[in-house]
């Protein structure tokens, strides 16, 4: 019979990884696993105690700098740096989330914004010329005819100091006609661009359909 011991428990580690992935394996042991990517050849275990020890949740960890994560015994240089450079990448990531530069993320954006509601409404997403979202209007009480409806959003549009909007109509009528959508979007991109804000984007939705003006052959001219 086998025995075992700690040689071998970083191939185990990375084992258990492999065959059950990270949803069965507890945060410390997670932990185990990336210190041990960082430090070859040798057990991290006294370490790991030390790590958890000086940093009690993993956003302490994560958020530490250089001279407090090398203040942990045992910690080296380069376990240091990579636990910096995850931050950083992370970071990086979830900033990079906030942009809306694809019709499928202004979509998931809009979806969201109308998760809870069941009643027509319009919205008015301000972006940065890094097509970041800013912020974003609903609006519940509003006629697509009105100019009063142009008027709110671009006066918005001027307070956010926004480069760039995208716009969404909800209605949970599935045979709503889009010939109101089409004198609005023509109307409103006028007054934005006098103003210099450009609208990259129409977006109509109902409980199960959507419409992406940037992504219809037919209507996407219009945003030209």
């Amino acid at each position: 019979m086998a025995t075992v011991g700690r040689e071998g428990h970083r191939a185990r580690l990375r084992q258990q990884y492999y065959d059950s992935g990270s949803e069965e394996m507890s945060t410390r042991t997670m932990l185990e696993l990336f210190l041990s990517l960082t430090v070859p050849r040798k057990d991290v275990k006294e370490l790991l105690y030390a790590v958890m020890n000086r940093f009690p949740t993993l956003n302490e960890l994560f958020n530490a700098s250089y001279d407090e994560l090398m203040s942990v015994k045992d910690m080296q240089n380069a376990t240091a740096m990579s636990i910096l450079t995850l931050n950083e990448l992370i970071n990086r990531s979830e900033k990079n989330d906030n942009k809306l530069d694809k019709p499928i993320k202004r979509l998931i954006y809009a979806r969201s914004l109308f998760e809870d509601n069941k009643h027509e409404a319009l919205a008015a997403v301000f972006m940065t010329g890094a097509l970041s979202a800013k912020d974003a209007q609903v609006m519940t009480d509003f006629s697509l005819k009105s100019k009063t409806t142009i008027s709110q959003i671009t006066s918005a549009a001027v307070q956010n100091n926004a480069s760039c909007v995208y716009l969404i109509h909800f209605t949970p009528d599935e045979n709503s006609a889009i010939s109101e959508d089409v004198d609005f979007l023509c109307d409103i991109k006028y007054a934005l661009r006098e103003l210099n804000i450009e609208i990259i984007d129409y977006i109509i939705l109902t409980e199960s359909n959507d419409i992406i003006v940037s992504q219809n052959k037919k209507l996407r001219l219009m945003l030209a």
